[in-house]
């Protein structure tokens, strides 16, 4: 609709949302301007709110570990500044891919101290990777940018190599042989929205164009002026046209104002039927939500961004117990974090650059972040591997003999066969062949202590263990013999 009304036609070629060369934290072109579309707009909003969770997304951890009071309070007031910009650097990643903030220190008469705060950077820049992989930036009078917080998403199909006949004036020699790339920021969800933002543009003025088609009134009327008129067949129609076509501005002011009177009706003579005009009407059915190419492109737009299609449906009421990103879309949900973990990353790398004191303390500062689905699939996933091994080591615990045991464990990498050659599985069958050995091992020196104490108590009593047990029963016979002998009793108990 923008383009439209600035009258650029819809069938120009678009360039992609990042150029080549002189890179703006604004960006600029007909694709920015498909970019700002309020409904990729509302996808970008949307997306920036799961990025940045709450009014207060940004916190710390570790703050108890400073010991220094004014260090602890000047944390707390760069965490305070950082909450107030975080959602614009979240909207500049998924839309551009740069955003940039330069660090102010003011006065506040309230608090009676002096606080921290992040103003925008929106000058358009150069930026370049040198050789050892840093990252620079150079401002419109070939500056370098220093002490500014730079939130930056690039790839490696992002990197322009510098040519080596090529030289920027505004660097020495020696300072320019240390460029190796030229460094684009590509945006993070709005990379490759292009082509489907341009397809989706042409569909609406399609759709657009085909309803004003629809929208057209024919309008005419039929006289029968008949053979007998001859001449006057022009004065006849002058005469219908002035009752019909009235004039709205020769009627009475007492009308109804802003009143559309149906000017300009055609009249078309005829003669009993001959030359008389039908209207014939062919109306196709045009119902948008049946459209199968509107559809197609929606679907090409959301995987391009990435954007689960129930988000972007209100008509559709999401489940009651939906309170986080559990129930979204894995690689919705992944690409939140990839946003969340560059901000993150981006602020501790910028606040432990500023001292060696906080380089080697344990203060970090974090983003809100909601369970995934993929973090409940994580936890499902433990569930089931513990309730498997609990299972089986069961299994095991009830197996009578150590080779008992080994053939289930056997028999369990028979069946997984060629998985049960993944590194982690293979360490989980030693564990459990070790948890095996171990424990009828255990057994085994149980058994040969109580066996060696037995044979201890009874060569305490005088008595050696019997060899078999005929030949403890000769022993207990002549036990018996020898007491009654000693005690003079009789041979057997009288009847």
């Amino acid at each position: 609709m923008l383009a439209n009304f600035l009258g650029i036609p819809p069938g120009v070629s678009l360039r992609r949302t990042y150029g080549n060369r002189g890179t703006s934290a604004n960006g600029n072109g007909l694709s920015e301007i498909l970019a700002n579309h309020d409904f990729i707009n509302s996808i970008v909003d949307i997306t920036s709110d799961d990025v940045c969770v709450g009014n207060s997304p940004v916190y710390v951890s570790g703050l108890s570990s400073i010991s220094s009071p004014i260090l602890k309070q000047r944390t707390e007031d760069i965490c305070a500044a950082l909450n107030k910009i975080v959602r614009w650097a979240a909207v500049d990643l998924l839309k551009h891919g740069l955003s940039m903030y330069v660090f102010h220190s003011y006065e506040d008469r309230v608090a009676g101290r002096v606080k921290a705060s992040l103003v925008p950077f929106v000058e358009d820049v150069k930026i370049y990777m040198k050789r050892d992989g840093s990252i620079v930036f150079y401002d419109t009078k070939d500056r370098v940018v220093e002490n500014v917080l730079v939130f930056l998403n690039y790839s490696k199909e992002s990197l322009v190599k510098i040519e080596s006949g090529s030289h920027d004036n505004s660097m020495s020699d020696a300072e320019w042989d240390e460029m190796l790339y030229e460094v684009t920021p590509e945006p993070i969800q709005l990379k490759n929205v292009s082509s489907v933002a341009q397809d989706l543009y042409g569909l609406e003025r399609s759709m657009y164009s085909y309803r004003n088609k629809l929208a057209r009134i024919v309008r005419f009327i039929t006289v029968d002026v008949g053979n007998s008129q001859g001449e006057r067949t022009q004065e006849i129609i002058d005469d219908i046209s002035q009752t019909i076509n009235a004039d709205s501005q020769s009627l009475q002011p007492t009308m109804t104002p802003n009143t559309d009177f149906a000017d300009g009706i055609s009249i078309h003579p005829h003669r009993k039927g001959i030359g008389k005009p039908e209207l014939v009407e062919n109306v196709p059915d045009f119902d948008i939500s049946k459209m199968a190419d509107l559809d197609y492109t929606l679907g090409r737009l959301f995987l391009a961004t990435r954007f689960p299609k129930t988000y972007a449906d209100f008509n559709t009421n999401l489940n009651e117990t939906t309170v986080s990103l559990i129930r979204g879309d894995i690689r919705y949900a992944r690409m939140v974090a990839h946003c969340r973990f560059n901000i993150e990353d981006t602020i501790n790398n910028w606040f432990r650059s500023s001292s060696k004191e906080l380089d080697s303390s344990d203060v970090y500062f974090r983003l809100v972040k909601l369970p995934t689905s993929e973090d409940t699939d994580v936890v499902d996933t433990l569930t089931s591997f513990a309730e498997f091994s609990n299972n089986f080591i069961e299994t095991l615990d009830n197996a009578e003999t150590r080779e008992a045991a080994l053939n289930y464990l056997q028999s369990m990498e028979s069946l997984l066969d060629d998985t049960s050659n993944l590194s982690s599985v293979q360490n989980w069958f030693e564990l459990m062949r070790s948890y095996i050995n171990d424990k009828f091992d255990a057994l085994d020196r149980d058994e040969e202590n109580a066996a060696a104490q037995e044979a201890a108590a009874l060569e305490g009593l005088g008595t050696s263990l019997p060899a078999d047990e005929g030949a403890a029963e000769d022993a207990v016979a002549a036990d018996m013999a020898a007491a009654a002998e000693e005690f003079e009793a009789p041979p057997a108990v009288p009847e």
